[in-house]
């Protein structure tokens, strides 16, 4: 694979916090230099479900590809869907469920990624809650790969198609001279430590974000194929590379794991 063919994403997202945890939460991911000005990405947040504060949802989603929700707790997310438009929507919640019953998406979202009990996030940049960094990294994951330039020619299409249902988040990192195997076998152990089992069919998609600034073809092809190795065969799977990243010879591995259901 060629990983100097170049594309351009245009896509226009949407971050909404809600509750006066997700307020703090985008109020310290906004400082971070790498969300401090990003093209196409935007920022609100929901401090009430009154009408004047939902009529500037509508307005501040109108245009919008995506609309991705931080949250500590998902039923703040109840009967959102009737005050946004139509559009591709998922949650990201610092809240912790259990993975082995079923978890139902509130209507009116397509994806829902929640916390886990064993994340492996790295210790840059630094926040005041480890919950915050949860939404940090997961929101890179799906931002990054559709806001900057692409090596692989991903984009929006391509993450809408996979980005559905029950999210299991995992990340691992590694600066080892053997740092693809490193953290992509981390990430691989944390998703079925955290409830993950690749021999059922439900696992029906899968999305790998690669962070680093020095890519070459043999990390691409090591990590890729234990990804490809690792779901089912039936599984529709996505790879995206992101070269933004300011820790030399890091290598920055987020894989989410989606299911039509439950995990087990």
């Amino acid at each position: 694979m060629d990983l100097q063919h170049i594309y351009t994403n245009h896509a226009q997202l949407r971050i909404i916090s809600v509750g006066n945890f997700g307020k703090q939460a985008i109020k310290e991911i906004t400082s971070t230099q790498h969300f401090a000005s990003k093209p196409g990405v935007s920022f609100h947040h929901l401090s009430n479900k009154g009408e004047p504060e939902l009529d500037r949802l509508k307005q501040f989603l109108s245009g919008a590809d995506m609309a991705i929700y931080l949250t500590d707790q998902v039923n703040e997310l109840q009967d959102i869907e009737y005050h946004h438009p139509k559009l591709h929507s998922i949650i990201i919640s610092s809240q912790i469920i259990d993975r082995q019953e079923e978890n139902k998406i509130p209507s009116g979202f397509d994806a829902i990624n929640t916390n886990n009990p064993k994340l492996n996030l790295p210790h840059q940049p630094i926040f005041s809650s480890l919950d915050f960094a949860f939404f940090y990294w997961a929101l890179r994951s799906v931002i990054d790969p559709v806001s900057e330039t692409s090596l692989i020619g991903f984009d929006y299409a391509d993450i809408k198609s996979v980005l559905k249902g029950q999210v299991l988040f995992a990340m691992s990192y590694s600066s080892d001279t053997d740092r693809a195997n490193i953290a992509c076998d981390s990430a691989i152990k944390q998703l079925e430590e955290n409830g993950a089992n690749f021999t059922t069919p439900k696992m029906t998609h899968g999305l790998m974000v690669i962070t680093t600034v020095d890519l070459d073809l043999n990390e691409f092809n090591t990590v890729g194929n234990k990804f490809h190795d690792t779901f089912p065969a039936e599984a529709e799977l996505k790879i995206a590379i992101s070269t933004n990243d300011n820790i030399p010879d890091r290598l920055v591995i987020s894989i989410m794991a989606m299911s039509d259901s439950q995990f087990s």
